[in-house]
This record gives C-alpha cells, sequence and structure tokens, in this order.
C-alpha cells in the first residue's frame, strides 16, 4: 500500500534519482523529479503531491527557499530540505519557510524515512488543530452575546434573549431585582460567591472582566462556565449611570481547549514513541550482534563438553541466558511496535489457561488464582508468544503488589458484542464481537496520579532493581498492534483491574507444526559475509562443523568481486543485513544481477529496511533473525538448499 505521494526537487540527477528509489524501496509513491523551483511550482499546482523534498540550492531564477515559500502560502503542502550545506543566514531565511524537517545529504534511508513520515504525521496534526481552532471560532461568532444592564444601584434595567436563555429569568421578572439574584456567580474551584462585577465597575469606573473559571448558577440551579467583560454606563457628561454586562457560554470553548491539548498530547506521545522506538531498533541490532557471538560460541563449546562434564552444565546455563535476554530484546521492539507481528488465528482460552498453570507455579502460595475462563472456542488474530508475555506481564504485577500480603488473583475470558460507537469501559472499541480479558488484585492498588503513566516506558513505581519499567509498555504496545483496547480500574489500597478487549475473528485456529529436533547437514559450498570478524569466525566454524565448505567476507565489496570472479563456485550466499559500504539487500540485488538463481540467505539483529516480505520481494530465500541459533540456521540452510522454503 502506498504510503505517500512526494515530489522530488533536485537539480543533481543522480542525487534525485537516488531518492526515488529510496522512496520506492520505502513504500512511497513519487509524483515526480524537477530540477527547478519554477518547475516545481507547477508540478505542485498540477499534481497537488503530500510532501515536497526541496533542495535549497537549484537551477533557475528561484531558490528552494523561495519556492518553499510559495509552496507552503499558496498549497498548503509540507515541505522538507534536502541539502549538502547551508550556511547561518541560508538556515535564517530557510526557517521562514516553516518547514517540516531539514535533511543533510548525504544521509540514510531510515533518516529519509524517519524525516518523511515525521513531517507527513506533523502536517497532518497541525491540520487537525487549525480545523479545531476554526471550528471554534466559527462557534464563539456564531452565538450571540449575553448582555445585562444595570443603575448605579445595581439593579438591573435591560436583558436581551440571549441572556434570558442562559440565566433562566424572564426580563420581565428581572428587571428591578438586584443583579446578584439574576446574574448569579460563583467561582467554580473554590465555589464561593464571586464579586458583583457591577459593583466592581462603577466603583473603579473602568472595564473589567470576570476571574477564571467563573461559573453561572442559572436559575433552574444549571451551572455555565461563562467569559465575560463589565463596562460603565455614562451619559453626555462622563458620569457613571450604570454597567453593562457582556457575556458568553464558554462550554464549547472549554471542551475545543480540552481537544487542543489532546491532540498536543497526541502528537508529543507520537514523538516520544518514535524516538524510543528508533532507540529500541538500535539496541536491537547492535545487542543481537552480542547475543550472536555469546549464544554461537556457547553452543561450539557445548558441542566439545561431554555432558558428565560440569562445564557443560555453566554452558546450558549461557545458552539459556542468552535466549531469555533475545526475548528481552523482542519485548522491547514489542512496545515501540517495530517487531514482526506474526499472528494467526488461535484459540485464546487455551493459551492462557497453560500460561496460569505456569504462575501457579511461581507465584508465592499466599495468593490464590481463581479462573472463569469459558471452555468455548474463542479465535482471535495473535501471536501465541505475545498474549503470555502480556498474562505474564499483568500476573507478575499484580503478584508483585500482594506479595507481602497474599491475596486472590481472579482472571476471566469472556465474549461481549459491541453496538455501533459504543464506548466500553473507558476505551472506544469498533462495532463487532470482541474477546474480554480480566485480570484483577487485591494489592495496594495505584496511585491516582500514576494511572495515567503506567502505560509509559521506563516509568515504574517500584524499587529500583525490582522492575524494568517495560511490562505494561509491552501489554499496551500488543494489544494496539492487535487492534484491541485496555483499560485499567484501580484504588489505591483495594487493588487493580485490567480489561483487555481483542477482536474475534469468524476462522479456524492454526497449529503451529511440531519442530524437527534433528540438526541438518549438508556438503554444499556457502559464502559468508558479516563485517564482524568475532561473527564471521564463530558462524563459519558451526557451518564447517555442519558439513558445509567455507569462504568468509567481512566486506560487501570484497563479497561482489569474488562472486563475480567465480559465481559457480557457491551454492548458498549467507549476509549482514547491516553492512558498511553496501546494505545486504543491495547486495543481495546485485549478487542476483551476476547470477540469478543464486540462493541468499539475510542475517539482521533489527533493520526496518527489510522483513520477510521485502526479502522475498528482491529474491532473498530466507530471513534469519539474530542472535543465530544453530539448529535454527541449520535448518533454514536445508530448506532454502532444499527448495522448501
Amino acid at each position: 500500500m502506498v504510503k505517500a505521494n512526494i515530489l522530488i526537487v533536485e537539480d543533481d540527477r543522480i542525487v534525485a534519482e537516488d531518492i526515488k528509489v529510496s522512496l520506492k524501496e520505502l513504500g512511497f509513491s513519487v509524483s515526480g523529479v524537477v530540477p527547478s523551483g519554477e518547475e516545481a511550482l507547477k508540478k505542485v499546482e498540477a499534481e497537488h503531491p503530500d510532501l515536497v523534498l526541496m533542495d535549497i540550492m537549484l537551477e533557475g531564477q528561484m531558490n528552494g527557499i523561495e519556492a518553499a515559500g510559495h509552496v507552503r502560502s499558496l498549497f498548503n503542502i509540507p515541505v522538507v530540505y534536502v541539502t549538502a550545506y547551508a550556511d547561518e543566514d541560508l538556515l535564517a531565511q530557510a526557517k521562514r519557510t516553516e518547514p517540516f524537517g531539514y535533511i543533510v545529504k548525504p544521509f540514510e534511508d531510515i533518516e529519509l524515512n524517519s524525516a518523511v513520515e515525521i513531517a507527513l504525521y506533523k502536517h497532518k496534526m497541525e491540520t487537525k488543530l487549525r480545523e479545531s481552532e476554526a471550528w471554534l471560532s466559527t462557534t464563539l461568532r456564531s452565538i450571540g452575546d449575553a448582555v445585562i444592564a444595570t443603575d448605579t444601584k445595581g439593579y438591573v434595567t435591560f436583558m436581551n434573549p440571549v441572556a434570558q436563555s442562559l440565566t433562566g429569568w424572564n426580563p420581565k421578572e428581572a428587571v428591578g431585582k438586584p443583579l446578584t439574584d439574576v446574574f448569579n456567580i460563583i467561582n467554580e474551584q473554590t465555589r464561593q460567591d464571586a464579586e458583583n462585577p457591577a459593583a466592581k465597575v462603577i466603583r473603579q469606573g473602568s472595564v473589567v472582566g470576570l476571574a477564571n473559571h467563573s461559573i453561572l448558577i442559572a436559575k433552574d440551579g444549571k451551572e455555565i462556565p461563562i467569559d465575560d467583560n463589565s463596562s460603565p454606563i455614562r451619559d453626555e457628561k462622563g458620569n457613571i449611570t450604570g454597567a453593562v454586562l457582556v457575556f458568553r457560554d464558554i462550554t464549547e470553548r472549554k471542551q475545543a481547549e480540552k481537544e487542543k491539548a489532546k491532540l498536543e498530547n497526541q502528537l508529543l506521545q507520537a514523538h516520544k514513541m518514535e524516538a524510543i522506538g528508533m532507540l529500541a531498533g538500535g539496541i536491537a541490532h547492535d545487542f543481537n550482534n552480542i547475543l550472536s557471538i555469546i549464544l554461537g560460541n556457547a553452543e561450539l563449546a557445548m558441542d566439545d563438553v561431554p555432558e558428565w562434564n560440569l562445564a557443560r552444565h555453566n554452558l546450558e546455563e549461557i545458552t539459556t541466558a542468552s535466549l531469555r535476554a533475545r526475548d528481552v530484546v523482542q519485548q522491547l521492539l514489542s512496545f515501540s511496535r517495530q517487531s514482526d507481528q506474526k499472528q494467526r488465528p488461535v484459540n485464546i482460552s487455551p493459551i492462557i489457561k497453560d500460561c496460569l498453570k505456569f504462575l501457579k507455579s511461581s507465584i508465592p502460595a499466599s495468593i490464590d488464582i481463581h479462573e472463569t475462563i469459558s471452555d468455548e472456542s474463542v479465535i482471535v488474530m495473535a501471536d501465541p508468544t505475545h498474549i503470555n508475555q502480556v498474562m505474564l506481564n499483568l500476573c507478575t504485577n499484580a503478584a508483585h503488589a500482594m506479595y507481602k500480603n497474599g491475596g486472590v488473583m481472579e482472571v476471566g475470558v469472556s465474549v461481549l458484542e459491541v453496538g455501533k460507537n459504543a464506548a466500553i469501559q473507558d476505551v472506544e472499541l469498533n462495532q463487532g464481537q470482541y474477546v474480554k480479558i480480566s485480570m484483577s488484585d487485591t494489592g495496594h492498588g495505584i496511585a491516582k496520579e500514576h494511572i495515567d503513566r503506567i502505560f509509559d516506558p521506563y516509568f515504574t513505581t517500584k524499587e529500583v532493581g525490582e522492575g524494568s519499567g517495560i511490562g505494561l509498555s509491552v501489554v499496551y504496545g500488543i494489544v494496539k498492534s492487535y487492534d484491541g483496547a485496555i483499560s485499567v480500574d484501580s484504588e489505591y489500597g483495594k487493588g487493580t483491574t485490567f480489561n483487555i478487549f481483542l477482536p474475534v475473528v469468524d476462522k479456524e485456529p492454526v497449529f503451529e507444526e511440531e519442530t524437527d529436533t534433528t540438526m541438518p547437514t549438508g556438503y554444499e559450498r556457502i559464502l559468508f559475509v558479516d563485517d564482524e570478524k568475532s561473527i564471521t569466525d564463530m558462524t563459519s566454524r558451526i557451518l564447517k562443523r555442519l558439513g558445509y565448505t567455507v569462504t568468509v567476507k567481512t566486506s560487501s565489496m570484497d563479497t561482489l568481486a569474488t562472486f563475480r570472479a567465480r559465481p559457480d563456485n557457491f551454492d548458498l550466499i549467507i549476509s549482514d543485513m547491516s553492512m558498511p559500504g553496501m546494505t545486504g539487500d543491495k547486495l543481495a540485488k546485485e549478487l542476483r544481477t551476476i547470477r540469478p538463481n543464486i540462493p541468499i540467505i539475510l542475517c539482521t539483529g533489527h533493520s526496518e529496511r527489510i522483513n520477510d516480505e521485502k526479502a522475498k520481494a528482491i529474491g532473498v530465500r530466507a530471513l534469519v533473525m539474530k542472535p543465530i541459533v544453530k539448529n535454527e540456521l541449520a535448518r533454514t540452510i536445508r530448506k532454502v538448499l532444499d527448495g522448501n522454503e
């Protein structure tokens, strides 16, 4: 699915073509490439792209800054500057055009993708904010102001129909009464009577306004937030003869301000999650490379150590810990929603029951687990591992809340039907059938001031060393990625309840095939490519023990030269994705131009550039996630070589 239509304004044809290729690989549509500001304006007027990538220095009479100014003022289309150099004066000029981003050449595809996505999202949010403000302005203009006039003693002398509507007083009844009877106002926060504005105006002889948070108490007791200005009425000699109050109902304005604040918070949260997601991706890549070295060498050592040797147990512990560390990285990627979602139709009740069986053996005996789980088959699109993560994180938190005094943990699974535009337990759900997973505890609860932050990454109320602060973020990320919703209800000192809602699907459950535990071997010739020598040394030893002939390269360019010289001397190529100079996917494309049928496997610790679908699209037979596990690698190699992938 094409994400956005982008116009490239770049006078260097080679650079422009490279940007065009990168954008298309990232899933964007390119409406055109033009070299000058004049042509850019014509193209924008004709095509109306979603975004313009604008070089500052262009051929022709109009530079990129001037062109960007016209694009923004005439068409309200976001502009991201792309340039190799700019001095302070040029930057100052560029800022005046309100660009949505600035990329310095040369740049990586991930930087380009981030700049474009952030610019599009920022423009979308700004558009919503402008629409909200326009709506508010139109509303205020269309509502007539209420007017009440008094004499110098503060008695009502005039009231217009809008004032009658707001106060509930008929003008015939109101005229002659004290203003405080008709215009009864209090402070919303203190609930104290506010000062009589007419008396204040007459006393000071100047215009005064109501204090913030003023509430009008109507005749029927209805409370209306208002805003007003009070002015003295003077005769031709300048003497004060009374006061006039002009006020209005600001209920809608206050609601609009809340919506505006909500949009701003959403934008801030989106930026925060994007930054954390990029951090998680970087951690995943580097950490999984390190884990590959640890895990691979531990597995090699286990092959050399007999089972009776005590060192064998230590190596098994290292292997287990490495795999657990891999799961932690996946948790980081889950809450940033950068991990692949391998969902399939599953019956959720058995998964939750199995998870609770495991929990019962790992929590204190002082905590009872009560189940209310229907035996009815309830099918959702999910990854069983993710469902286990959700339950383990929620139940672990519940157990921690009851650790000192014990208590009861209640887990329920039920099905509910949601009507059109229904709101269930503080969450918005589309129409349809949902499975509701409830998890309650009788622990110490969550303080009111912490409720709004519990799903924030790294936020925790636990003592140092007792929690990482990512558990509930993982839960939130998984539930949202499944188009579900989650709510929390807690009272400090009385316990907490989490409710998760996942869409039910009308499909037959798909069961995982049993994994073959045998270690397949071979004899073929493999060219292995990775820029880290520790990984090439370790992996080549693993491959040789599996029977393969291995040639190792640490450079993409060396790999191309070797393969070009002897393209028929290799049966398989295994390459790392993140390679300096030329990434693994680009290397794969080059290799396939030399020999189109060469089988290729890509390895990655984490990369936004590649996934299973993208790998297959460029002819890569398989994608292996680091850390590399020997038996998984062995089975993948055989599937690829035997044509069973």
